[in-house]
């Protein structure tokens, strides 16, 4: 009876202590500190989360002396209001997102995220969404302050800002943004690069706030308001990425100067492809704008800025410059639009050798710039394929055809109206078969050699 009572005993402890173990999957892993149940999770060693859904009631916290690795991990933030939980990589810490994790808020509360400078930081092929909740800087979603941050192949959705950076080269590649309020916010930041990424259906895909040396290519932004807008920022290049159907603007500069855009395509962007105010310095080279209502517009002292190279065609405007914007130099770049310029301001429209191609053209004298008195000194037309003759006496070729057809018509006419008939010599009263139109002709019989009309 007493070892039955003390197997039941163990038994009890036993399920107690079951019940009262964290719920992680079958095959999970856990190594240094694990998640805590309620309250806060401290990581102050080598830590490995692997294969798990785990859900925080409280803080994490990377300290100084902690190194945290979730690979495969479900981590879904339980929090009671906005912001009141957060995930913190401490100055010295390292934390390594890794393989499908998904970082996510598990009610309707979203929690906050921040990567402080000197830690080390990397996030490959995972998800974050429901971080950051307003415009505060520690409450916009994943801050990074850290330098030489990693960020490859995720995702970033339905947080206030996907990634804020005020840090110095940091990497961003294939990765994909949408319904944040800016895909990512760059502030104070310089020598970063972002490359290979989709932003779409965000307030502005990516903004730029006094940052320099930073570098977007091969992006794709799509329906957005705004795809790209640099704010107090110089000396950034934007390379070979497209914008397609953002509501305003594909790239807005304020108060930026030499910058570089090039080898952009836009399309149906409503507003314009690339507006300037207060911006100067800047080049914008072998770009194509494409069915947006103006392709470049200068404006608010907008000075010394490079267009050229540029294909602007199908748009309602092609370049406009308005509000004392002076002294840029648009040249050899094609127009084919509705309006196809307009400036009011003093600026030059070709360069020592080339003007511009222009789809209304004359072929005579200078190309007069609507709006002003500006002209384009070496303009040249475009001539469509389809319409153009090719030498060597072209008016001939109606002539040459016209012949042809009569020539044809002739030799018709003489076949249909041809066939063998009988006629009878009036002289010696004898026939002859001939194979000859029907109506008389000067005939010889050659029967007695008469000549003359035969019936």
């Amino acid at each position: 009876m007493r070892k039955m009572s003390k197997i039941v005993i163990m038994v009890c402890i036993t399920a107690m202590i079951l019940i009262n173990l964290p719920n992680y999957e079958v095959g999970a892993e856990i190594s240094g500190t694990a998640p805590s149940e309620a309250g806060d999770t401290l990581i102050g060693n080598v830590t490995v989360w692997k294969d798990e859904v785990i859900t925080l009631n409280g803080n994490l916290t990377v300290n100084e002396t902690g190194n945290l690795t979730l690979d495969n991990v479900t981590l879904l933030m339980n929090c009671t209001k906005n912001g009141s939980y957060h995930i913190e990589v401490q100055a010295g810490g390292e934390m390594y997102i890794l393989n499908n994790l998904n970082i996510r808020s598990a009610n309707e509360y979203r929690y906050l995220f921040w990567v402080k400078n000197d830690s080390n930081f990397e996030m490959r092929d995972s998800e974050l969404s429901g971080c950051g909740f307003d415009s505060d800087y520690y409450n916009q979603g994943l801050v990074i302050e850290a330098s030489n941050v990693v960020i490859e192949n995720s995702a970033f959705s339905n947080n206030y800002n996907g990634i804020i950076l005020s840090s110095s080269n940091n990497s961003i590649t294939n990765c994909m943004f949408y319904n944040n309020h800016y895909g990512i916010y760059l502030h104070n930041s310089s020598g970063n690069i972002v490359k290979n990424c989709v932003f779409s259906n965000n307030n502005e895909g990516i903004h730029l706030f006094s940052s320099s040396n930073n570098e977007i290519s091969n992006c794709y932004v799509s329906k957005n308001p705004i795809g790209i807008h640099l704010s107090s920022s110089d000396n950034n290049k934007i390379a070979d990425c497209v914008f397609d159907k953002n509501d305003y603007y594909g790239i807005i500069l304020f108060s930026s100067h030499n910058n570089n855009i090039t080898g952009c395509v836009f399309c149906k962007n409503n507003y314009a492809s690339i507006y300037l105010s207060y911006s100067s310095k800047n080049t914008i080279s072998s770009c194509t704008s494409l069915k947006s209502v103006t392709g470049i517009h200068f404006s608010y002292y907008s000075n010394n800025n490079i267009v050229k190279g540029c294909n602007i065609s199908d748009n309602v405007n092609g370049i406009n410059i308005t509000s004392s914007s002076n002294s840029n130099f648009i040249y050899n770049n094609t127009l084919d639009n509705v309006n196809n310029a307009y400036d009011e301001c003093t600026n030059y429209w070709n360069s020592s050798s080339n003007g511009n191609y222009w789809s209304d053209y004359n072929g005579t004298d200078e190309y007069s710039i609507p709006g002003g008195n500006n002209k384009d000194s070496y303009p040249s037309g475009i001539f469509k394929k389809e319409t153009k003759i090719e030498e060597g006496m072209p008016i001939m070729y109606p002539v040459i055809i016209c012949i042809a057809i009569i020539l044809v018509c002739i030799m018709l006419y003489g076949v249909i109206e041809t066939k063998t008939i009988i006629i009878r010599c009036p002289a010696c009263g004898k026939t002859i078969r001939v194979k000859k139109k029907v109506r008389p002709f000067n005939l010889e019989c050659k029967h007695c050699g008469r000549k003359g009309v035969l019936r």
